[in-house]
């Protein structure tokens, strides 16, 4: 708003002005510290009915540092360029930034950020090469957000692990060991990120002496798996 100011683009200003106060409701995923030396930012955008999801990935010298989650209203002229004008008021400003479109307004843009930080700030669609790619994997990210309701810690998960899919169903194994003669085993269940009470179990422990934690795990993991391929195997006999 400043520079537009200082270029007597007095309307241009205030339309600013008015477009950062209605993005103030803007919520946020998560709070990030502000990364310094920013090489390169990458921002996804998927549009519902009535809102817009937006998705970052920061990387710095290579690696991907951080990654946020935004949604706004698509009212009144509020857009993915006005978007990027909130938040580079509160973001450290990068060299790059790849959208995964076109935004309108660019060379406008391009030099409000320019004039800010003192260098020259480029803003790419990110259409070709690894940039592609990156794109592609936050807009796979937002879509299971908007389809599934994906929680993005799960998100993250599935990258880490490399799983062909979000992971639903999470099971947890633990041992107690009460003296050196008694033990026992239990399982917590999370269904879509939440604690699923009813499915939690406890087992004796039957075929291991003694305090041996992996083993232990390893009996119990085995019995409930197991059963649960018995009881499925009963459960296909019964339909046929």
């Amino acid at each position: 708003m400043k520079e537009a100011s200082k270029s007597q683009q007095f309307e241009r200003a205030i339309e600013i002005r008015d477009t950062l106060e209605r993005l103030g409701s803007i919520n946020s995923g998560k709070k990030m510290e502000t990364v310094r030396k920013s090489d390169e930012e990458f921002f996804g955008i998927k549009y519902d009915k009535h809102d817009a999801i937006v998705m970052t990935f920061r990387q710095t010298h290579g690696v991907i540092r951080d990654s946020e989650k935004f949604s706004f209203d698509l009212i009144g002229d509020n857009n993915f360029t006005n978007f990027l004008y909130q938040y580079y008021t509160t973001h450290e400003i990068p060299k790059t930034i790849v959208t995964s479109e076109e935004i309108s307004d660019k060379i406008s843009l391009q030099k409000a950020l320019s004039d800010r930080i003192g260098f020259s700030v480029k803003i790419i669609h990110g259409d070709k090469g690894k940039r592609k790619e990156m794109i592609e994997l936050i807009l796979r990210n937002i879509a299971l957000i908007q389809n599934k309701n994906a929680e993005p810690g799960l998100i993250e998960l599935r990258d880490i692990l490399k799983l062909p899919s979000v992971p639903r169903i999470i099971e947890c194994f633990d041992i107690s060991n009460h003296g050196d003669e008694y033990a026992v085993g239990s399982m917590a269940r999370f269904v879509d990120a939440k604690p699923d009470k009813s499915g939690y179990r406890k087992f004796k422990i039957k075929t291991i002496g003694g305090r041996d934690d992996y083993a232990m795990i390893n009996e119990i993991v085995g019995r409930r798996y197991l059963r649960l391929k018995r009881e499925k195997r009963i459960s296909r006999s019964n339909s046929n």
